[in-house]
């Protein structure tokens, strides 16, 4: 059976319908706190980037600042983030998880655990070159998006 661009795109357009759809989801993490996954993520990546700022931590999840923004503060609201100066720059400001937000934090971190392994268990079977070959995919697809958006993006401002 030869694979077609079709069923490639039809693959990963699935994939990513399942994405976009966890993202849109509350999950109920601890017993006192329920968020979208996407705030989820959010916080996972303050948890393991605590020094980036707004911008570099919008860059890493590959969403705008102004989503990075308004998820900011209803986690703030939540008591879940706090914005502080970061000790090098006064201007610039960076992400802390509150005490309750390192719970959920943490707690992120075990639901994964289970996911991540099955993956790594289904991608046990592949060489260190065609995994190599599928991170050079999905970057260059992930740029691709990128690109295509930037240019909707310039289209839809210009007169």
């Amino acid at each position: 059976m030869t694979t077609t661009f079709a069923d490639l795109l039809d693959a990963f357009l699935k994939v990513n319908n399942q994405l976009t759809q966890i993202q849109k989801r509350p999950v109920a993490i601890t017993p006192t706190v329920k968020v979208s996954t996407s705030a989820l993520h959010l916080i996972d990546i303050v948890g393991r980037f605590p020094q980036a700022n707004m911008t570099e931590l919008a860059m890493k999840l590959g969403v705008t600042k102004g989503a990075i923004s308004q998820q900011v503060r209803n986690l703030q609201q939540q008591g879940l983030l706090q914005a502080v100066n970061r000790a090098d720059d006064q201007k610039t400001k960076r992400l802390v998880l509150t005490s309750q937000g390192r719970t959920l934090y943490h707690a992120h971190l075990a639901l994964h655990r289970d996911l991540y392994a099955a993956v790594q268990d289904d991608l046990t079977d592949f060489t260190d070159e065609q995994l190599a070959t599928l991170r050079t995919i999905l970057e260059q697809i992930s740029q691709s998006i990128t690109t295509y958006q930037d240019e909707l993006t310039e289209k839809s401002v210009q007169p």
